[in-house]
C-alpha cells in the first residue's frame, strides 16, 4: 500500500502506511524494508536528519536483516551525511561498517559506492591526499572502480584539492574515455 501511495505522489500517506506498519508489530518481518522506505521518503522531502535516523534505526535495532547484512542501511546513512548534513566523519564509518562485512554479503556495486562514499567525505573534510590514497589502495580488491563516472568525479576533486590541476585534467580526460 504504501509504494502505491508513493508512486502516485503521496509520500505523506505512505509514511503513514510505514509507520503504521512499525507502530502495530515492530518485530514484523518487513520493519527493516519500512524503515529503509521511509528513509528514501524522508530523503525526498528533504528532511535529512529523519532519514538519517531511520537508517540508523535499522542498524541499531535490526541487526539480522537483510538491510544491515547487505549494507544498504549503512550505505544509506553514509550517503545522506556526506551529500545532505556534511557529516564526513560519520559518513565514513557508516561506510566503513558496511564495507568490513564479508565480500558475498554486500552487492560489487554497493561495495563500489561504499568505497567512492568514504573518499568523497574526505575530500569533504579537505583532505584530498587521503581521498587519493584510500581509492588507490581499493583498486586491487574493486578494480570495478576503474569504470564507475563517481569514482573519477572524486579523484579529479582530490587532485583539484591537492592543487595538482595536470592530474585532476588527466583523470577527467581518462574517466571521459571510460564512462
Amino acid at each position: 500500500q504504501a509504494k502505491a501511495l508513493a508512486g502516485k505522489g503521496d509520500n505523506e500517506g505512505a509514511l503513514r502506511a510505514l509507520r503504521a506498519i512499525l507502530e502495530t508489530n515492530p518485530t514484523d518481518r518487513r520493519a527493516p524494508s519500512a524503515l529503509y522506505d521511509m528513509s528514501q521518503l524522508y530523503r525526498l522531502r528533504h528532511e535529512s536528519e529523519e532519514a538519517i535516523r531511520c537508517a540508523q534505526r535499522i542498524l541499531d535495532q535490526y541487526p539480522d536483516s537483510y538491510e544491515t547484512r547487505s549494507g544498504l542501511a549503512s550505505y544509506r546513512v553514509a550517503t545522506y551525511k556526506v551529500h545532505d548534513t556534511q557529516e564526513y566523519n560519520g559518513a565514513i564509518a557508516a561506510a566503513q561498517a558496511a564495507l568490513a562485512k564479508p565480500d558475498f554479503q554486500i552487492a560489487r556495486s554497493l561495495r563500489r559506492s561504499l568505497v567512492t562514499v568514504i573518499a568523497h567525505a574526505y575530500n569533504g573534510l579537505g583532505n584530498g591526499t587521503e581521498a587519493e590514497k584510500w581509492l588507490t589502495e581499493q583498486l586491487p580488491t574493486c578494480p570495478y572502480l576503474l569504470s564507475y563516472n563517481y569514482y573519477y568525479n572524486t579523484i579529479v576533486e582530490a587532485k583539484i584539492l591537492g592543487n595538482d590541476f595536470d592530474g585532476a585534467l588527466a583523470h577527467a580526460r581518462a574517466g571521459y574515455a571510460t564512462c
